[in-house]
């Protein structure tokens, strides 16, 4: 493993002048060829298409994998590729063998810097806001801030500051006199329109029972490619374009830690493991206080440390979506016990030399498997580039169908909370016109 303020050897230089730049590298468990070549591109100046205008070497970066470019272009071993390669792969959910050059030159990864007449006419991919401030249990107080919304008295306060250690209280949920209720642990099967056309029944699961419901609209906005499955009302071309797209399978592995003093002793908060077999990004998170939640300002006090994992099958020649599904079966191949049994070689490994005692030091392990992980956002190396979140298969997917209308992150091809938001608007909105 290697250590660093973040998630990719690009930050090695930022932090550092070009000589502790260089020595960090030298520090790499690798040969003095691979970290010559990391060297090279860190520092690279040369444009390898100097005839080419903007517009030629845009077509020419999204036509090659950013691998093909580091090994073709600018000759590196795959001993320094493999470290490159995952860099990003939890913001993508691929690595570097998948993604156009084109693709991590939006994200600036080393090597792609000469070519910033092209990033200016592109854009970047990056976050628009850091995610230092957010809340510290992630989407899910956005999930609690909706249901605080809909049934106030099961969600006390009244600011985004006491919603953090605000309590549920469950049996609030669904009363029968609330005019919103939501039932939980409720799996729907079938949803179709009444014979006259003027409402919607819904058939549903709970408890081993089955349940039917009448509404006047419905808003599907669970997983797309499930919806075929149990409405079928569905026509046979949105079907099509439903199916066109994939989840992205992810592993979170969160570990709660007594205290943190080796990554203190370390000096870093983030530690990368590129080429294991279960290769993990850990990371502390940022230290965000909110309301009456304080983080955790010493290192001998407790704190959460978080680690992604995206199961793929890089350089092998298969397709993004090729991978995904891949990767899906990995998931479900792996036991909860095979995963524990990784994050702990992995903490006795990257900790190595420090305070750290596995059996003294980890309170806890969970292991969160989401083989249905990130909605499909398009990949100009193997979609069409015109595809974007206003243009591709998932607006036909998202079609409306009468009192029935789709929503999900999936329906905006965008993997975000923003985009389940927007197209929960936009669902609702299509219904308020019926």
């Amino acid at each position: 493993a290697f250590q660093g303020d973040s998630d990719s050897i690009s930050d090695v230089a930022r932090g550092f002048g070009k000589a502790e730049r260089i020595e960090k590298i030298r520090e790499f468990p690798i040969s003095k060829v691979a970290q010559d070549s990391i060297i090279k591109l860190l520092f690279e100046t040369e444009d390898k298409f100097p005839t080419l205008t903007n517009e030629e070497k845009i077509t020419k970066l999204r036509s090659m994998s950013y691998m093909d470019y580091l090994q073709k272009y600018c000759d590196m071993p795959a001993e320094a590729t493999e470290l490159l390669r995952d860099a990003n792969k939890g913001l993508w959910g691929v690595g570097g063998d998948a993604l156009s050059a084109l693709a991590c030159l939006r994200l600036m990864l080393p090597g792609m810097g000469v070519y910033g007449e092209v990033y200016d006419m592109i854009g970047s991919s990056a976050e628009e806001e850091p995610d230092i401030f957010h809340f510290p249990d992630g989407n899910a107080s956005v999930a609690r801030a909706l249901v605080r919304k809909l049934i106030p008295e099961a969600v006390p306060g009244s600011t985004m500051e006491d919603l953090v250690l605000s309590r549920v209280d469950y049996s609030l949920l669904d009363q029968e006199n609330s005019p919103n209720r939501i039932r939980l642990n409720s799996t729907g099967v079938d949803v179709r329109h009444s014979t006259d056309q003027s409402h919607v029944d819904v058939v549903y699961v709970n408890q081993n029972k089955t349940f039917r419901v009448r509404g006047k609209h419905v808003v599907l906005a669970c997983y797309n490619n499930l919806i075929p499955y149990i409405c079928s009302e569905v026509p046979q071309a949105q079907k099509e374009a439903i199916a066109y797209a994939t989840k992205v399978p992810i592993v979170y592995t969160n570990v709660v830690l007594r205290n943190w003093r080796p990554f203190a002793e370390l000096k870093t908060h983030r530690i990368h493991i590129p080429k294991d077999k279960m290769n993990q990004d850990y990371y502390l998170d940022f230290p965000v206080s909110m309301g009456g939640y304080k983080f955790s300002e010493s290192p001998d006090q407790p704190i959460l440390l978080h680690g992604t994992y995206v199961p793929m099958e890089p350089d092998q020649g298969y397709s993004h979506k090729e991978q995904a599904i891949m990767g899906r079966q990995k998931v479900y191949q792996h036991t909860y016990e095979e995963f524990e049994q990784s994050a702990l070689s992995h903490f006795e490994g990257m900790l190595k030399g420090t305070s750290f005692d596995a059996e003294r030091d980890i309170a806890a392990i969970t292991i969160n498997r989401w083989p249905h992980g990130y909605s499909w956002e398009y990949n100009d190396l193997y979609d069409d580039p015109s595809f974007s979140t206003s243009n591709g298969p998932h607006i036909a997917g998202a079609a409306q169908i009468g009192r029935i209308s789709i929503a999900n992150s999936d329906a905006s091809a965008y993997a975000y909370v923003n985009g389940a938001i927007d197209a929960a608007a936009r669902a609702v909105n299509e219904q308020i016109k019926v």
